[in-house]
């Protein structure tokens, strides 16, 4: 059974929704007035239906909670320097205010059985202090059951962790939860053929460090984890579309208080030495394993493709610096907060990174049209994709 699956049982129990009579939705009480279901409450999902548990990384470390700077952070609501680039493939979700979250479902694809899920951290500003297992801990809700007709509008209501989870201290309502990561994910199933069972698709947006089913447990030609398309609107909105550009129904939602980061979700790779460009596929040469082997990168969907192997390796696996054909210079350079760097170029702009995290981040290559990848190892081993106009107009 699928970890995304077994875990909606208990999140459609733990719901928190108020749902509007908009577009043929509205509760089943027969009132006009919005309804609280009890509050969503922590649920670990390490084990799987049979008991067993998965071999799962803990999230990259976060750092410690303050204002908000003009940093391009993964994991925090940042200023979008991607002033032409408003879609991200996995684009990261916070909500931007406090208050409720507006979902409206603009398409359900001809899908007629799905679920379609928001899980936000609901210890996001409990003080790691007082936590243990943070990565266990979250909250969720179903904004929409099977059948939903399009056009339906509701909200749901991210409540702060009980006072169990905060040592007595809780977080007071009104810095709650501006700031809190979501992740929306749309999941269905097909018969395996000449088989029992079934395939199970699953698309979503980027992660926020759970230890929920992601891609680490969804290796596969069905695998869509943190390939939800985002499209940043103005006034805090966005639209999410599943399965974008893939062999999925095209699945979308409107959303309403909510922003980004500015960063894509990083691409996790275990062991990478070194990246380089293929001009001519358009992919990202990622070198792993054997000398001179790896696994091509599609910088556009972020998807695996085709290994490689008896190529020449570039000799730039600790390369901080990288030139382009128009004669500039780029440079990664670290700063004195840990997990924090500068990518900037010889033209003289500049853009800071936040949440980067890594004991060896280097292999600084350019790609496509502005596009700038570099790897780290170590831990957390990751490869991240910069694409930034005000960096490279």
């Amino acid at each position: 059974m699928s970890l995304k699956a077994a875990f909606l049982a208990t999140a459609a129990a733990s719901v928190f929704l108020c749902l509007s009579s908009c577009g043929g939705g509205g509760g089943d009480s027969g009132s006009s007035g919005a309804a609280p279901i009890p509050a969503p409450t922590p649920t670990p999902s390490s084990t799987d239906s049979s008991g067993s548990t998965g071999a799962v990384l803990p999230p990259p470390p976060r750092p410690l909670l303050g204002s908000v700077s003009d940093s391009w952070s993964m994991y925090r609501c940042s200023p979008l320097p991607q002033t032409q680039t408003t879609t991200i493939v996995g684009g990261r979700l916070f909500v931007a205010e406090q208050g409720p979250i507006g979902v409206t479902l603009l398409s359900d694809g001809g899908l007629s059985q799905y679920s379609l899920e928001l899980q936000y951290d609901i210890v996001f500003k409990v003080p790691r202090n007082l936590l243990s297992n943070p990565q266990d801990k979250w909250g969720g809700a179903v904004p929409f059951p099977s059948g939903t007709p399009p056009g339906t509008s509701t909200q749901v209501q991210l409540r702060p962790p009980t006072p169990d989870l905060t040592h007595g201290n809780p977080i007071p309502p009104s810095n709650y939860p501006k700031g809190v990561p979501i992740e929306l994910t749309l999941t269905y199933t097909t018969p395996v053929p000449n088989s029992a069972g079934l395939n199970y698709h699953h698309s979503s947006t980027a992660g926020i460090g759970k230890d929920m089913a992601d891609d680490q447990w969804h290796r596969g030609p069905y695998s869509e984890a943190d390939t939800a398309s985002v499209s940043y609107g103005t006034n805090n909105t966005a639209t999410v579309t599943f399965f974008a550009g893939t062999h999925g129904p095209h699945f979308s939602v409107a959303l309403t208080n909510v922003c980004g980061s500015g960063l894509r979700s990083p691409v996790e790779v275990l062991g990478a030495r070194a990246l380089a460009f293929d001009p001519v596929s358009g992919q990202i040469e990622v070198f792993v394993g054997a000398a001179g082997s790896g696994v091509q990168l599609d910088p556009v969907t972020r998807k695996f493709g085709a290994t490689f192997s008896g190529v020449t390796e570039p000799n730039g696996n600790g390369n901080t610096t990288a030139p382009d054909a128009q004669g500039r210079t780029f440079t990664l350079t670290a700063t004195t907060t840990p997990g924090v760097w500068t990518l900037s170029s010889s033209t003289g702009t500049s853009i800071t990174l936040s949440d980067v995290y890594g004991t060896d981040t280097a292999s600084l290559i350019r790609y496509g049209t502005r596009g700038l990848a570099f790897r780290t190892v170590g831990w957390p081993e990751f490869v991240y994709l910069v694409e930034s106009p005000a960096l490279i107009p």
